[in-house]
């Protein structure tokens, strides 16, 4: 059977987000220390999913060819939002970005009034909401990027994040809990 045309291509990127869904038993999450572990039987968000078509239909748009996985947080210490550092890569891809979502209404929410500050590793440094092109939709909310803080905190079992609000501008102002979304490159393979 073959789909093409609009029908094609939103059954495309109805497979895709079955298939990039984040999963806690296949990345080993099962074994994290969190204060709330996510089920099996736990509803993806509409965030996620909204924020995954559109993602992808923005990679599409641009024939940008990566794998971008959606990872739900676990509520750590102190109402931290945690996850597993854990994340097993597919056959030939190497981590190249990770960002923490706020899924937010952009119109009532002011970018400066939220900062991010990651917790677990321990980091000094608030972090402001990323501004530009990144793979992640721009509709999806507030953008950290946060591949650094991640990529240093590897080798423990979690990443913790803590939402910094500037007053009390941020009463409300998330729709859904934020996630995680990491991006990836494939390695090309050099010829022998």
């Amino acid at each position: 059977m073959t789909v093409s045309g609009p029908a094609g291509l939103y059954f495309t990127v109805l497979i895709v987000i079955a298939l990039t869904l984040d999963n806690g038993r296949e990345y080993g999450e099962e074994d994290l220390p969190l204060t709330r572990k996510r089920r099996e039987t736990d509803p993806v968000s509409g965030c996620v999913l909204s924020c995954t078509a559109q993602t992808y239909r923005q990679l599409l748009d641009r024939r940008d060819i990566q794998t971008v996985r959606f990872h739900h947080a676990a509520t750590g210490h102190l109402g931290n939002h945690c996850w597993s550092t854990q994340i097993k890569s597919g056959s030939g891809e190497r981590l190249q970005n990770t960002y923490v979502v706020l899924p937010v209404d952009m119109a009532s929410v002011l970018e400066p009034s939220l900062g991010l500050k990651p917790t677990f590793p321990h980091q000094h440094d608030e972090l402001k909401a990323h501004r530009g092109l990144t793979v992640v939709s721009e509709n999806c909310g507030l953008r950290f990027d946060v591949t650094g803080p991640f990529a240093s905190s590897m080798a423990r079992p979690k990443f913790c994040v803590k939402i910094m609000p500037q007053g009390n501008i941020f009463v409300n102002a998330l729709k859904c809990p934020p996630f995680l979304v990491t991006v990836w490159l494939r390695e090309h393979e050099s010829p022998t």
